[in-house]
């Protein structure tokens, strides 16, 4: 997988692996750019788990119970029905280090091998945007249909237009949190740092903590001026005026649960209106949690996915704006599949 300061040391180390590949090299090169050929798993030299093609079709999770959830479509990268746009010979499968989907039609994957790709159609054809570049991707953020942000090595990227193109906002970079109320004002983060900006990104300012003691797990932006912080120690704090100052309250964790906090993104936090909100996050087993409110966080009902227990290493969390689309991503090296739900009332 793919860890601030590691990803140029792995792309590097992909490259003197090219010996490896000439099997898939030969088989690219007589497909066209925009078929996917079938993919025999037992060539394919990087590491973690691969399954094959029925596997993937036939795979009993597409009958399982999500709880609050619906199952709306189950991706897998290898095994996309449609390319649009060149696939480099080395990588011509697609990674992802994260997905989300803003509504059941537009989603954007994110990763080390081209940078960026859309879908309009659920997944089944992923085309490449144009000003991508071959770098780890770890924070995404859907602000509409035309506009996204996304932050990795590489720098500060953002689309107006869907995904088609992207655009440097700024190079500071693998700040993996990324919280973007329009296309000028945000806030990107790490575990320990927030730094806002109300100009697209040329300038930036330093948000102060409400605790020198907190590691970030989530941060989200509902308003120019509210906006989100929850730690990982379950604890979420609340701003009406773009983090100057807080109020917190607990998110009801039980005993020993911790949330992640590091490169990855493995909770998210949205609020539709000041009384209700959503947070999704995964447990160590890989099962998800949810919690949903109609206080304002003052109580938290909670489920869980349990059927995905154990699926993956990990998975990624990206949440809708609106709080019903959720888009789970597994780690890149293993099995490189999201689950993108709906959730039911």
């Amino acid at each position: 997988m793919c860890h601030i300061g590691q990803c140029n040391t792995a792309m590097k180390k992909v490259l003197q692996s090219t010996v490896y590949l000439i099997p898939l090299l030969f088989l690219f090169l007589l497909c066209s750019h925009n078929s996917v050929p079938e993919i025999d798993p037992t060539r394919i030299t990087t590491p973690g788990y691969i399954g094959t093609k029925d596997e993937f079709i036939n795979d009993s999770i597409k009958q399982a119970d999500f709880g609050n959830w619906k199952l709306i479509r189950h991706i897998n990268y290898y095994y996309a029905e449609k390319y649009s746009g060149e696939i480099t010979p080395l990588d011509y499968i697609m990674f992802v280090n994260i997905a989300g989907f803003e509504t059941e039609k537009f989603g954007i994957a994110t990763g080390p091998d081209d940078d960026s790709r859309f879908t309009k159609d659920g997944g089944k054809t992923w085309i490449k945007a144009k000003g991508g570049e071959v770098f780890c991707r770890f924070g995404l953020d859907i602000v509409n249909g035309n506009v996204v942000w996304n932050n990795g090595n590489g720098g500060l990227k953002y689309t107006l237009n869907g995904g088609r193109s992207w655009n440097t906002a700024s190079a500071i970079q693998c700040l993996p949190y990324i919280a973007f109320y329009s296309t000028d004002i945000g806030w990107i983060a790490t575990s320990f740092n927030v730094l806002s900006t109300i100009d697209r990104g040329k300038t930036f300012q330093q948000i102060s903590l409400p605790a020198n003691d907190m590691r970030i797990a989530a941060i989200s932006l509902r308003t120019q001026s509210e906006g989100y912080l929850l730690d990982s120690k379950g604890t979420l704090y609340r701003t009406d005026d773009f983090g100057k100052t807080w109020t917190s309250s607990s998110i009801g964790l039980t005993e020993g649960e911790m949330l992640f906090s590091g490169t990855h993104i493995r909770a998210a936090v949205r609020f539709t209106d000041t009384q209700k909100g959503r947070i999704v996050f995964v447990k160590q087993d890989a099962s998800i949690c949810t919690l949903t409110t109609i206080d304002g966080g003052v109580t938290w009902e909670r489920n869980e996915i349990s059927v995905l227990k154990n699926r993956n290493e990990y998975f990624q969390v990206y949440l809708s704006r609106n709080a019903e689309i959720l888009t789970l991503t597994g780690n890149f090296q293993d099995r490189n599949e999201s689950f993108v739900l709906k959730y039911k009332e």
